[in-house]
């Protein structure tokens, strides 16, 4: 099996991308590649939304120039802008790296 196919396989029953990234010791932004390619070909593979399994979904709003800037990028990964905004959130947080990112000199726990 192809790890496009693994992938997938594993997308479709529920798996989260990082343990799937883990699983197939691939990175975590070839498993979303894979994912988005697959819902292109019409394979039903669920959106992920970052946090636990059935935890509640908050919503943010992005601006349409933020979404201009990611559009390059984005493009480049395969996935929509809205996918990608939440992937660097998603980064960001989890990898505790906020502090470093935003370099304003605040200190939060």
């Amino acid at each position: 099996m192809s790890s496009f196919d693994a992938v997938v396989s594993r997308m479709i029953e529920g798996a989260a991308p990082r343990d799937i990234a883990a699983e197939l010791n691939l990175s975590v932004e070839t498993v979303y590649h894979y994912a988005s390619q697959g819902r292109k070909q019409g394979l039903p593979i669920p959106h992920r939304r970052g946090g636990a399994r059935g935890s509640r979904v908050d919503r943010i709003a992005i601006s349409k120039s933020l979404m201009t800037c990611l559009s390059a990028q984005s493009a480049a990964r395969g996935m929509t802008e809205s996918e990608l905004a939440n992937r660097i959130l998603e980064a960001v947080v989890f990898d505790r790296i906020v502090d470093a990112v935003l370099d304003d000199g605040a200190r939060h726990a």
